[in-house]
């Protein structure tokens, strides 16, 4: 006899095998023993490791009328094909009774008499019933052809034969196909963390992209017919099996195949480095250690965990994407510096310009509902703005500056802070000017007034002539007019530092002599000081007076 009972409502169908359905709860057709047939298909990974087995169960067989319903007169007209075609009524409602329906149930292939060694499959699910064209000898009003079509995972069967090798071992979780996939890739982004870089440029460090992508389709699963097991549902099956194979930390080894067994996955495999451990010279990567250019240098960890989770309840799949950034121990940030030289022929000199962005990595999980960017930029922004000076230096070298560039003296300066994208953005500009003389002062400017300095203006006299059309006469007395010069310093200084002395500022433009200790015909005439303390504008002007002699 072959039983089937239904997960969802433990109703029972028999296909066969039995002269008369047993139980008032039963149904199903009556006839001699049907034929079956049974293919197992093992399903594997890619790698062909063993997770579980697919079954696929034909039955065919021969109904015939049951006694019960023996009460039909052949000699009477359809009579009979009535009787047959009931049968075929049956075979096509089965488990389509009650709905929803959940297509599965225990199917038990039992030998004559309730004896031993049954076959049993507790997660039969119907795909298709067939009722061929009827033969010659039926004629469609003896007998009725059937076959079944069952799919199953889970056999249950118990062989009681002597050398019986006992009862399946099933495994953890009901999948009909599973996949992980890692992939390393070098990112378009770069840090600097120690000194400056020489010509060469051999302080910009890597950063990488690390993916790691789990997915699987599960399927239904039963403690017993008619009972549910906790999380069955096929996609539940996928959730628990994709969380034993989630990583949150990539540097940490992996020690266990798909299916959790260690023993046949003795390489052991480290996401850090792409590898089995301790394989660095496979593929050029030793980023658990610090990187295969510098001995001794911060290793890489993951930074900026993000998960994208996707499930297709149709199908009951699931799949789980992680995404990290690898970059140094202790460096939580990358960025990008720009430097530009500007020269123009009609400027006091050249400028070279520093545009700075750093953005935060992240070292908390993709389980954290807060992020923590911010704290990595501005550490990393302290730790890089010292070094920029001497990179705009560089630049500035590099551009064909053949000056002394100013790097301790900042033309401009701005500092931008997003706290909720995590990025912190730094701009700075140097010249090659000449240096203030003036103690801690940001800009001087000097302008000189030059008045007969070289003695060519000439003295006359102007003599009124009654009458003469020519106008008065012009005579060249033979001397010259006083000379004068007017020194001005413009100066603005640094904040903090309160009013200046401009001395030094206008002392190497005075006249010769103005410092003789004997007389002398060089003179100050005027001398005049101003200062802002708001704008730190200061303003002094010097005028001198002397004559050739």
């Amino acid at each position: 006899m072959i039983l089937y009972t239904s997960n969802q409502d433990s109703k029972q169908i028999v296909i066969g095998g039995v002269s008369a359905v047993p139980g008032s709860t039963a149904g199903g057709v009556v006839g001699p023993m049907p034929r079956y047939s049974i293919s197992r298909e093992n399903l594997s990974t890619g790698d062909g490791t063993f997770m579980g087995t697919k079954f696929t169960i034909n039955v065919t067989g021969t109904a015939v009328i049951q006694s019960v319903d023996d009460g039909q007169d052949i000699t009477v007209k359809g009579q009979r094909q009535s009787r047959v075609m009931g049968e075929g009524i049956t075979l096509m409602q089965v488990l389509r009774e009650q709905f929803p329906n959940q297509g599965t149930g225990k199917l038990e292939i039992s030998p004559y008499g309730g004896l031993s060694n049954v076959m049993t499959f507790d997660d039969a699910r119907l795909l298709s019933v067939d009722l061929p064209e009827q033969n010659e000898e039926s004629a469609g009003v003896q007998t009725l052809e059937y076959s079944f079509s069952f799919e199953a995972y889970e056999e249950d069967s118990n062989n009681t034969n002597t050398g019986s090798t006992g009862r399946p071992v099933k495994p953890s979780y009901k999948l009909s196909s599973v996949d992980e996939s890692w992939e390393l890739a070098e990112a378009d982004q770069f840090f600097y963390q120690s000194d400056a870089p020489g010509s060469d440029n051999s302080n910009l460090n890597k950063v990488y992209t690390l993916t790691h992508t789990v997915s699987a389709t599960g399927l239904r699963k039963y403690s017993s017919p008619g009972t549910p097991t906790a999380d069955g549902e096929a996609f539940r099956q996928a959730v628990q099996w994709v969380k034993t194979r989630l990583v949150y930390d990539p540097a940490v080894e992996i020690t266990q195949d798909l299916m959790g067994d260690e023993a046949f996955f003795q390489s052991k495999f480290l996401p850090i480095e792409m590898n089995k451990p301790d394989a660095t010279d496979d593929l050029g990567f030793n980023l658990k250690r610090g990187g295969i250019s510098a001995e001794g240098s911060p290793a890489y960890r993951g930074y900026n965990h993000t998960r994208s989770v996707s499930s297709d309840q149709n199908v009951g799949s699931y799949s789980v994407t992680d995404t990290w950034t690898l970059s140094q121990v202790g460096f939580e940030s990358t960025h990008s510096l720009e430097f530009s030289f500007e020269g123009d022929i009609n400027a006091e000199g050249n400028n070279v310009t520093v545009n700075a962005t750093f953005q935060g990595l992240s070292t908390a999980l993709s389980s954290s509902t807060q992020i923590d960017k911010y704290s990595g930029a501005l550490k990393a922004f302290n730790t890089v703005k010292p070094l920029i000076p001497a990179l705009a230096l560089k630049v500035y070298e590099d551009s064909g500056g053949a000056f002394a560039l100013n790097t301790d003296l900042k033309l401009s300066e701005s500092v931008g802070h997003n706290k909720v994208s995590g990025t912190i953005t730094y701009s700075v500009s140097f010249n090659d000017y000449e240096k203030p003389s003036t103690e801690n002062a940001i800009t001087e400017r000097i302008t000189i007034n030059y008045n007969n300095d070289k003695g060519e203006q000439k003295l006359i006299a102007i003599l009124p002539i009654i009458g003469r059309a020519n106008g008065p006469i012009l005579q060249d007395i033979e001397t010259t007019q006083i000379s004068s010069r007017t020194i001005t310093a413009d100066i603005v200084m640094k904040r903090g530092f309160g009013k200046p002395d401009g001395t030094a500022a206008v002392t190497s433009y005075r006249p010769e002599g103005w410092d003789a200790t004997e007389d002398v015909n060089v003179y100050l005439t005027a001398s005049t000081e101003s200062w802002n303390p708001n704008t730190r504008a200061y303003n002094k002007s010097e005028t001198w007076e002397f004559n050739q002699g």
